[in-house]
């Protein structure tokens, strides 16, 4: 039992020396920090002694109250670059107003001078429309003119047309001769009918040249008419043009037969339409080449029937 008593107290004792051996380690490290917690805070107390001595060495009292004075200079300043700033901008407005008003001054000296040129050239179109109003009368008479004239081209055609159809019946006629050549008529009979066909062969000949060179004058004269009538409206437009400002003159017509105002250059292409001189031509040119190979054909016909009235004989004989 002591035995046992001792051993216990001696694990306490060892206990006991640990614990003490701790404790005296924690005490060891709390002086450590109270001797570092010392030096800081005569560090602190340094510093703090210092800055004291620096506050006082500025005068805080003294410092506020220029604090204060430089607010309120800068508060009357911001005032004043406002009040400025506010200017600024009236008179940035009042500018952009002035530069419009400038522009709109502007504008009317422009619509001014446009007037002037517009009341000028309305001016010389009113002196060209009672130009064009006096001289209207005399182009409608030309026209009028030309109508009749192309009413005789269409007469003429006319006759052409009714030659042709007599020269067609004078065809069948000779087709029904021939039938009856080939029942043997007598010779006179077809040399009467064969002179007769001559006259009227001349006759148609004679009336077809006389009617070309009646189209081909009528020709000569309507040109003639529309070249003059183009000098004289040139000649008037440009005494009536302004010597300032000429109007744009219009684009010369390529297929009118002859040069001028338009209204005249539109009569003429208008008129001068119907009828070609080509048509003319070749109407007369088939009317003489339609007589002459009809009086080819009647020739060559009565030549080829002169033969059997001299074989009459010799037939009989046989």
């Amino acid at each position: 039992k002591g035995h046992g008593q001792l051993e216990g107290l001696n694990e306490a004792r060892k206990a006991s020396g640990d614990r003490f051996s701790r404790v005296s380690e924690q005490i060891g490290e709390l002086r450590g920090m109270i001797v570092d917690t010392n030096k800081m805070m005569s560090k602190v107390e340094v510093s703090s002694t210092k800055a004291i001595d620096l506050v006082e060495s500025v005068h805080p009292e003294k410092l506020m109250i220029e604090v204060r004075r430089q607010d309120g200079k800068i508060e009357a300043l911001r005032a004043s670059i406002e009040s400025n700033e506010a200017i600024m901008k009236d008179l940035m407005l009042e500018i952009k107003k002035m530069r419009d008003k400038m522009g709109v001054f502007k504008g009317i000296e422009q619509v001014i001078a446009l007037n002037e040129e517009v009341k000028q050239e309305l001016a010389t179109i009113k002196r060209v429309e009672g130009n064009i109003g006096l001289h209207a009368d005399r182009v409608e008479m030309i026209f009028t003119e030309v109508q009749k004239k192309f009413a005789e081209f269409d007469r003429f055609n006319e006759t052409v047309n009714d030659l042709d159809k007599m020269f067609k019946k004078m065809q069948s006629d000779f087709e029904r001769i021939r039938v009856r050549v080939e029942m043997k008529l007598e010779r006179k009979d077809f040399l009467d009918l064969l002179d007769k066909f001559n006259d009227f062969e001349k006759h148609t000949t004679n009336l077809l040249k006389l009617l070309d060179e009646r189209n081909k004058t009528v020709k000569d004269d309507m040109d003639a008419q529309f070249k003059t009538m183009a000098n004289e409206y040139r000649k008037k437009l440009d005494a009536m043009r302004p010597p300032t400002k000429p109007l744009p003159t219009p684009k010369e017509p390529t297929a009118t037969p002859a040069e001028g105002p338009p209204g005249v250059a539109v009569a003429a292409a208008s008129v001068a339409q119907p009828v070609s001189p080509q048509a003319s031509g070749e109407d007369g040119a088939g009317g003489d080449a339609r007589a002459s190979g009809m009086g080819a054909k009647l020739k060559s016909f009565f030549l080829k029937e002169e033969k059997p009235p001299e074989e009459k004989p010799a037939e009989k004989q046989a």
